[in-house]
């Protein structure tokens, strides 16, 4: 049995895709799909961006994507393969730690464009 028409020639089943571009009769009934957001990681567990970092974790720094990054990043001494160390990953930016001990936090806004590589994490010998 085939669904009823609405008036406009239109199925509702048809719309259920639609992102809210229907027809104005079917406005409103159908509410545009959520889009969900996800944490997009390569095979081989690298992050793709600095945003991603959990706290505690050594990375190395693959690109930074746009010219105005790359001066945000500079001013803090990140660069294309530098090895740091993400301190704090909180809503307003991510705190680093660079291996010479110098410290400094991203806006979260650049921390999506550099692409980082996770690396192994020290492994402390037991002094003996």
């Amino acid at each position: 049995m085939r669904p009823a028409q609405e008036p406009c020639g239109v199925e509702p089943r048809d719309l259920r895709g639609a992102r809210g571009q229907a027809c104005p009769l079917h406005r409103g009934r159908f509410p545009a799909p959520r889009t969900r957001t996800r944490r997009w990681v390569m095979p081989n567990g690298a992050h793709l961006t600095l945003a991603e970092a959990e706290p505690g974790e050594r990375l190395e720094v693959d690109a930074i994507l746009f010219q105005i990054v790359r001066d945000r990043c500079s001013d803090l001494g990140i660069e294309r393969g530098t090895a740091l160390t993400c301190t704090r990953n909180r809503e307003g930016g991510v705190a680093v730690r660079l291996p010479d001990g110098r410290s400094g936090v991203l806006e979260r806004h650049y921390a999506w464009f550099v692409q980082t590589t996770r690396l192994p994490s020290r492994v402390r010998s037991a002094a003996g």
